[in-house]
């Protein structure tokens, strides 16, 4: 997933800039690649166990709404997970806006067009894919200390980035995209591995 999160958003730029700006033949290419993971997943094909058949036959059984009941109720009673899921659901929805974000910085702050808007989505990505690698690398279930602290540092990486307009140039920008995106990755990482 990072791998993409680095190469497409640098191919997209590379797209609009061929296409004189418009947006149009990336988003074919997109949709392209799109229709192709369908096929391919249309395509594979799972072994049925016998605990899916008795998995099955129980939800079959409960409706809908009893079975959020019962999600709810298990998170609730479980005050680690309840705490795990907060500390994962918060920083997606304070933090994640930021890519959407992306071309308003590279147009409205910066004054620059989709190249720069591709190289600080690349930039997020590059970060994520390091930061996965040495999530992945860190022994143990998950250490609850080290996720507070990258979502921090994910929270903090992201006001500093907010701020580097102040400092000319974007060396400064494209540092703190890529530390979000090590920081953001490896919490999510780390939340998803305390969780299991």
């Amino acid at each position: 997933m990072n791998v993409s999160r680095s190469m497409g958003p640098a191919l997209a730029g590379f797209l609009i800039h061929v296409a004189g700006g418009s947006v149009g033949l990336s988003y074919y290419v997109q949709a392209g690649f799109y229709a192709a993971a369908i096929i391919w997943i249309i395509q594979i094909r799972i072994p049925q166990s016998v605990t899916d058949s008795l998995r099955e036959a129980k939800l079959a059984t409960q409706s809908f709404s009893s079975s959020i009941k019962e999600g709810f109720a298990y998170i609730g009673g479980n005050r680690l997970l309840l705490g795990l899921m907060i500390l994962g659901l918060v920083p997606a929805l304070m933090g994640m806006p930021f890519m959407t974000l992306m071309p308003v910085f590279a147009k409205s702050v910066f004054h620059r067009d989709s190249d720069l808007q591709a190289l600080l989505t690349m930039m997020v990505g590059i970060g994520g894919l390091t930061g996965a690698l040495t999530a992945a690398s860190i022994r143990g279930r998950g250490n609850g200390k080290l996720l507070i602290c990258f979502a921090s540092a994910f929270g903090l990486s992201l006001f500093f980035f907010s701020q580097s307009y102040l400092i000319p140039g974007i060396g400064v920008a494209m540092a703190f995209t890529l530390l979000s995106g090590f920081f953001q990755t490896s919490y999510i990482t780390q939340n998803q591995t305390a969780v299991q």
